[in-house]
């Protein structure tokens, strides 16, 4: 239910760090990666969408796109899954780079996730390889026009 809550652009290079998910002590069991692994000193370049429940001001979820392409750091707290959240970060992301001219996206799944982004015009690329003890696929999405 998007009318629970909303996602916006935070600063230019903004930590995704800072959306408040490190807080909830959900992004990285949820993920089970070690916490470190997830930054990687990208965040300075990229754009941070974070969503936000209406009533509380709380983070809910966040996502980045880097200027290379490359959309990453996708997560909702466990108890907003399944309400759209993802879906509009996502959606909102896709909006932002054809605004921005980039000619396509890539990003690298996690397996148990290629379904949401294949519904949404990603295409499977390549092996399946592990990233932090967790199975991916690198994805891409070459036309954004309309996105």
């Amino acid at each position: 239910r998007s009318d629970a809550y909303f996602a916006s652009p935070l600063a230019q290079g903004t930590p995704g760090k800072q959306c408040g998910l490190a807080a909830t002590g959900d992004y990285q069991p949820s993920l089970r990666s070690p916490w470190l692994a997830a930054w990687d000193g990208l965040d300075e370049g990229a754009l941070h969408l974070l969503a936000v429940e209406r009533k509380t001001g709380e983070p809910v979820g966040t996502s980045r796109l880097l200027q290379s392409g490359q959309i990453g750091r996708m997560a909702v707290i466990r108890s907003w899954r399944g309400r759209g959240v993802g879906k509009a970060l996502l959606q909102k992301l896709l909006v932002i780079a054809d605004q921005n001219g980039y000619p396509s996206l890539f990003l690298n799944a996690q397996s148990t996730a290629l379904s949401f982004y294949a519904q949404r015009g990603f295409i499977a690329e390549g092996d399946e390889f592990m990233d932090a003890g967790i199975p991916h696929r690198r994805m891409t999405k070459e036309s954004l026009n309309n996105a």
